[in-house]
This record gives C-alpha cells, structure tokens and sequence, in this order.
C-alpha cells in the first residue's frame, strides 16, 4: 500500500467523514477558484490510482464515491508503518465467507455479529459489503483470500448451488486443511446438499443460539481474540437471531411477489421499465421516454422496437404515442421496484456515456486542436447551447462574426464552424432537436453535462480559453 501525499491523504479523511452527504461535493467544487479545482481534481485521481476509492462523475462533479478496502485501511496502515510492525503479515490473516450475491444481506449480518464480537471489520472478506468489492477478475482475487483464511463460512441457498463460484469455493473448502462452518438458509438441509460439502458436514442454524454462539466462538479462537463478556455475546446473539428472523420474514413476502428478470427479454424493455418504475407511471408518451434518454445521454436504445415487444407480450399497449401498461403487470412491477430500479440502473450505467467526461478527457489529453477550442470559448461566452445547421447555418455563423468582432479575433472560427459542428455531432456532443418537414436535421442541442460544464463549472477551461483567444487576436491598426 503507498503513501499518499498530504492532501490527498486529508481528501481521504474529508471523503470518509462526508461518505453520507450527497450535496458536500457539489458545494465544495463551487467555492473553488480554478487552481483549488485543479488541485483537488489530481487528489481524487492519486486516491483513485492508488485503489482507495472508486469515484464516478456527473456534470462535473464527483456524484457517488465508494471508499475501497485499502482507503478504509490506510490509517491502520501508517500506524503500523510507524511502530515497525509489518502490515501485510499482520492483515493477510482473514475469515472468508462464501455466499451468494442474492443472499448478502445474510453474510452482512453475520460479519456485523463478528465485529460486534471484536473480530476486525478488515479481517472479514465478503464480497458483498463496502471495501471488499470483488470486480473484474473475480478467480484470482477469491484465490488469494482463500489462501490467507483461517477459517472459511459458507451459507448455503439455492442460490449458493447455483452459482458456479460458490460451489469452486465450497471444493476449496473442502480441500484445504482449513477450519470452515457450513450454515444453512432454511430450504437446505442434510438431505439436498450437493457437491463436496455433503450431508455428513454438520450444518448451522442462525435461528439457533447454541448454533450461534457456536459460530462467534470459533471465529474468536481462529483469530487469537480474546472472548467477550457472557453479557456482550448474549446480547450480539441474540440481535443477530432476531435480525436473521426478520430477513427470513420479508424474504417470503419477497418471494411471494418474485419477477423474474428473465420476463425482460432486451435491453431496451428494461430501460422502459426503469423510466416508468422511477417516475411510478403505469402510462407515459412515447416521445418524453426519448427526450428523457437524451438529457440522462444514454445511447443506443431502440425505443420503438421495446415498446412494440411490450405490445406484442401482452403486457401492455401502445396508443396515440403513448405505452401504456397492463395494471396486473404494474402492480407486480411497483411490488418489485425497488429490487428492480437496482437490477436495471447497471443496464442504464452500461448504455450512459456523458458527453462532459468524454469532452474532458479529450481536452486534458490535447486532443483538440485551436478552432475547437475557439468554438468552445464562443459557446462558454455567448452561453449558446444551440446549433443551426443546413438553411439554419448562416444564422448560426452570423453569430459567430459578431463574436469575434466582438473579441478582435480572426475569423477563423466563422470559416470552420462547420467542422466544429461535425465533430461535435461524431463525438456525440450534441443531438438533433429540430427538423425540417421533410425530416431532414436543420439543428443540434448541447448535451445537459456539457451545458453544466461549459455554463456553470467551466473555470478549469477559462485558462486554456483565454490563451486561445489571445494567439487569435487581431491587433488593428487603428
């Protein structure tokens, strides 16, 4: 793990303490002056880099931000560092649990039930919880936990034998001459284990208090940690039950009201799905699903074809450029809505692409040669977020004349607007938004991020603006 430099390692207390204030960010980016912006914008680069948290952005904006496991550690780490223990050997140590995503809510509880008992929150490896985010390359990271475990906990589901990590966990349980638990959810017993972990491994029960105690005790005496008070391990236990008691209650209700996903056939029904459930609407017009899809910049989504698919399913109709679905599938989809916004916001991300981060890289990568750069000192000054295009055109480059009239500089952006506007429309910078009567596009709109970037949180382009503006500049000679 490296050391951060100063502000970046302050940045990372400031993150911490404000994990739960979605406006912070917004209002602390709009009191900064463009060197304050710049300097904080490398500090979240150094803590992303250094894989202490994940970070997107929207308009400019750091809009949800996860602490990683390193971040959450990194303290305990310049401690250590400093009393000359060694950090690595002294964490490696850990308890794994192997669970499936959809029974995470369980593993959460019980790692809450081994903190509380005093095991380190950083010693517990569960994919599920913050700071353990198995991503990408899923195979080696599980490989090197298990490889450090002293002792391993499975819960086993049906979604557990379902899931082909889960069961390569359970045979590396089985193999490795590791201590492990088996606990089990209430639709498995001895008699439908499958695979290496059979029926003749006992099985642990979390509505069961000897059970329970069972579970603290050993993850105790596996991690060196002294036992608690009767007090404290009567109380943890008996919270732990009567929480896993309340997930077993709302988990029938939960699976009386089931949708499968699988009903979604593409893409492009779950992106409907999402925008009516997100604006609990059984009935919406066809045209502000679009114009919706345009502000969020999610691309690629045939529209038509979704709701013909709905129509065609039955679960709903299409009527004067409206959808309208059927009220027994709404009722069912607003029973699920929140498991389904959640299900379906990682297709909206997929299809995202804001137009503010693609132009930003571009610019910081000097991708942009000088008459963009002009183009986009006239949007910023003249605060124009529409261009016109075909007969529309001569207007548009009008203006553009009296802008650098206005600012003496040569007309060299009048002469090229045209190519500023295609590699806008290539970049996907702007979209069409009016149209002749043969249908034909006579002009575009500017994105939403871009018209927040360029309109309201452009002070970190207003050096190279004001630079690009000065080489142009005519110097008359009157």
């Amino acid at each position: 793990m490296n050391e951060l430099t100063k502000d970046s390692e302050q940045l990372l207390k400031e993150i911490k303490k404000h994990i739960h204030e979605s406006e912070y960010w917004a209002n602390k980016f709009s009191m900064l002056n463009s060197k304050g912006n710049t300097i904080l914008r490398g500090c979240f680069k150094e803590l992303k880099d250094k894989q202490m948290i994940s970070v997107q952005w929207a308009d400019n904006i750091p809009y949800n931000i996860v602490v990683l496991k390193d971040g959450y550690l990194y303290e305990k780490m310049i401690s250590m560092r400093s009393n000359n223990i060694d950090f690595h050997e002294h964490m490696d140590k850990c308890i794994f649990i192997s669970h499936s995503t959809a029974d995470s809510k369980v593993a959460e509880l019980l790692s809450s039930y081994l903190i509380a008992l005093g095991i380190p929150s950083d010693s517990i490896f569960c994919s599920s919880l913050p700071g353990n985010d198995v991503q990408f390359n899923i195979p080696n990271e599980i490989k090197n936990k298990l490889k450090n475990s002293v002792l391993n906990i499975a819960i086993l589901s049906e979604n557990y034998y379902e899931s082909a990590y889960c069961l390569n966990e359970s045979g590396v349980f089985w193999y490795v001459n590791t201590d492990f638990i088996l606990i089990s959810l209430p639709e498995i017993t001895h008699v439908n284990m499958k695979g290496f972990l059979d029926k003749n491994n006992k099985l642990r029960n979390l509505k069961n208090e000897l059970d329970v105690f069972f579970i603290g005790d050993t993850a105790l005496n596996t991690m060196d940690i002294s036992r608690p008070n009767s007090t404290i391990l009567a109380r943890e236990s008996e919270k732990l039950i009567g929480e896993y008691n309340l997930f077993l209650k709302n988990r029938q209700k939960s699976d009386e009201n089931k949708i499968d996903l699988d009903d979604f056939i593409t893409d492009d029904v779950k992106i409907i799905i999402y925008y009516l459930l997100l604006n609990r609407m059984r009935k919406a017009k066809i045209s502000d699903v679009k114009n919706w899809l345009h502000d969020a910049e999610v691309y690629n989504v045939n529209i038509d074809s979704a709701v013909d698919l709905i129509e065609t399913s039955n679960s709903g109709n299409i009527k004067n450029g409206y959808i309208e679905l059927n009220s027994d599938v709404f009722v069912k989809l607003i029973r699920n809505r929140d498991y389904l916004l959640k299900q379906f916001s990682s297709v909206i991300e997929e299809y995202t692409k804001l137009s503010s981060e693609i132009f930003l890289e571009l610019w910081n990568n000097d991708k942009m040669d000088d008459c963009l750069k002009l183009f986009v000192a006239y949007i910023v000054d003249e605060r124009i977020t529409f261009f016109g295009d075909r007969w529309m055109k001569d207007e548009q480059i009008k203006s553009i004349s009296s802008w650098e009239s206005k600012n003496s500089i040569i007309n060299i952006l009048s002469e090229n607007y045209s190519s500023c506007l295609s590699y806008f429309i290539r970049e996907d910078f702007v979209y069409p938004s009016s149209w002749t009567e043969y249908g034909n596009v006579r002009g575009y709109t500017l994105n939403n991020s871009l018209v927040s970037l360029f309109l309201e949180n452009c002070a970190q382009l207003l050096d190279e603006l004001n630079r690009v503006k000065e080489d142009y500049y005519l110097d008359l000679p009157f």
